[in-house]
């Protein structure tokens, strides 16, 4: 019953937790899911934002050295909800400080503050799930372990 309603017009609508749009030809656009988007405050601590982990990941990914970008939330007591990133390299990538410092001024010019990680943790391998997808819980679970960690 949650996940099928029927709206005023009979419409039958299934929810799925995807966030998308439709744009004027008709195409579907898969833009997130809702369950990935988190309240925060700026980094000044006052104002109120959103954290959409899929967009630090699409700009973390777009450095040259980086294959894949996984992005989760966790508390932070002066942001209410902080995002971490975990990085995997491209085969042949070292992760030296000079590429660090590219990819920490990447994410400064194309993201809002409040979008900046708390860190960036560079993994070996990226945990996944069976069926191919970034393994966020495992991600939280490292968090968790690494507690305190600026990475």
């Amino acid at each position: 019953d949650k996940v099928i309603t029927v709206d005023s017009n009979g419409v039958r609508w299934l929810h799925t937790g995807d966030l998308g749009y439709i744009d004027a030809d008709g195409f579907i656009f898969y833009s997130g899911r809702i369950k990935r988007i988190y309240a925060t405050a700026g980094i000044d601590g006052t104002t109120i934002n959103k954290i959409f982990p899929q967009r630090i990941e699409e700009c973390i990914e777009s450095n040259g050295i980086v294959e894949r970008c996984g992005v989760i939330v966790v508390p932070d007591k002066i942001r209410v909800n902080a995002p971490v990133a975990y990085v995997m390299l491209k085969t042949g990538s070292e992760g030296t400080e000079a590429d660090l410092k590219e990819l920490w001024k990447l994410i400064k010019d194309e993201l809002p503050d409040h979008l900046w990680p708390r860190s960036v943790h560079i993994l070996e391998s990226m945990p996944m799930t069976q069926t191919g997808k970034i393994d966020y819980r495992a991600l939280e679970k490292l968090a968790e372990e690494t507690k305190g960690s600026n990475g």
